[in-house]
């Protein structure tokens, strides 16, 4: 079955079939180009755009419909919207553009020769609300937040920060209830003083290098385990108050100068052999 333009331009309204032109205001797009309009003096009707180069009707747009003595209607004009005042103020010359309450305390300004802008709350809170719906904000060169009082940044669900490039690694700091998350390709922290509390850290890495000036541990108990441990230093002095053991599988110990075992009461004992070599051995 096919249908002609006539049939798609049918009007909802008996009121909307009287012949003539009278403007309107777009309401809805439809598929097919097929628009429902509000008419000025009130009611509504379906039209076709008959207007050469109207390829993109939106909501809101104000047009001349016409309607046929067959109850057909077609828009054949666009009327321009209504400047609004900021508008009015910038179309008036290229001085810089102030807009003041009646007080006199400035609202808004803008410089045409900076291109810059600036709105103003003289006294009280400025605040964007959007309850059913998300804020974005975005500009070229970057965001600036300053106050010299307090700065808050809340989600109820989680926060994100991010610095990421086209290509290349990025930095992330993500936020949920309980939890922070951060990832870099580099982690660079630095303060006077650093204090970490926690129940329990965990700490993973191929490589842990460390340059300290003085180290101090308190530990109740201190459990090292590894395939190797190389240790190197000048002095070393150990003192235990009770038992000092080593277990070993062969035990060596090494001395270029003296060797000295010191000991109020001093045992040692063998399971085979005990060999004791010297040029010259004093017992007394």
């Amino acid at each position: 079955m096919t249908r002609s333009l006539e049939d798609l331009a049918d009007p909802r309204e008996p009121a909307s079939r009287a012949p003539g032109a009278r403007s309107a205001e777009v309401r809805e797009v439809a598929a097919g180009g097929r628009l429902t309009l509000a008419l000025a003096g009130g009611g509504t009707l379906d039209a076709l755009a008959a207007v050469p180069g109207y390829d993109a009707p939106r909501a809101g747009d104000r047009v001349v419909v016409l309607t046929d003595e067959e109850g057909a209607s077609w828009v054949v004009g666009v009327l321009p919207r209504p400047a609004s005042l900021i508008d009015e103020l910038l179309d008036e010359d290229d001085e810089p553009v102030q807009v003041r309450d009646r007080r006199g305390r400035l609202l808004f300004e803008y410089d045409p020769a900076t291109d810059r802008a600036v709105l103003h709350a003289p006294d009280g809170d400025l605040e964007l609300s959007v309850p059913d719906g998300a804020l974005r904000m975005s500009a070229r060169d970057g965001v600036t937040l300053e106050t010299d009082g307090h700065l808050a940044l809340r989600g109820g669900r989680g926060a994100v920060l991010e610095a990421a490039k086209a290509q290349g690694p990025a930095a992330r700091v993500a936020l949920q209830p309980g939890e922070l998350t951060l990832v870099a390709s580099v982690l660079t922290a630095a303060a006077d003083r650093a204090e970490l509390l926690a129940t329990r850290v965990g700490v993973k890495a191929h490589q842990l290098d460390s340059h300290v000036d003085r180290v101090r541990t308190v530990a109740k108990v201190l459990d090292v385990r590894a395939g190797r441990i190389v240790e190197r230093a000048k002095d070393v002095y150990r003192e235990v108050e009770r038992l000092s053991q080593t277990r070993a599988g062969r035990l060596r110990l090494v001395a270029k100068a003296t060797a000295q075992l010191v000991g109020e009461n001093t045992l040692l004992k063998a399971r085979d052999r005990m060999k004791v070599k010297g040029e010259r051995i004093h017992l007394a």
